[in-house]
């Protein structure tokens, strides 16, 4: 059986929102996580498997462009590109 998982957010004092992801019973980090800037347009997102990259990660400027890309399997960084 799959562990329940708990949604988790953090907002700035604007109501904007900081950072959100999921969280599994153990407090672990898993699934899609996603940080903001204050703006409201994305900072990073990634991938996580019980507080472990797994998967992509990407990387935003303020005006929401990729600047960075990497690939994560089970907490190791296997690749990074720059965009």
């Amino acid at each position: 059986m799959k562990d329940k998982l708990t949604l988790y957010i953090e907002y700035y004092s604007n109501g904007n929102i900081f950072i959100k992801g999921q969280r599994n019973s153990k407090a672990q980090e898993e699934e899609l996580w996603e940080e903001f800037y204050e703006n409201g347009n994305i900072r990073w997102r990634v991938s996580l498997n019980r507080d472990k990259k797994d998967g992509i990660e990407e990387e935003f400027d303020e005006q929401g462009n990729i600047t960075k890309t990497r690939v994560w399997k089970d907490g190791e960084l296997i690749e990074t590109t720059k965009h």
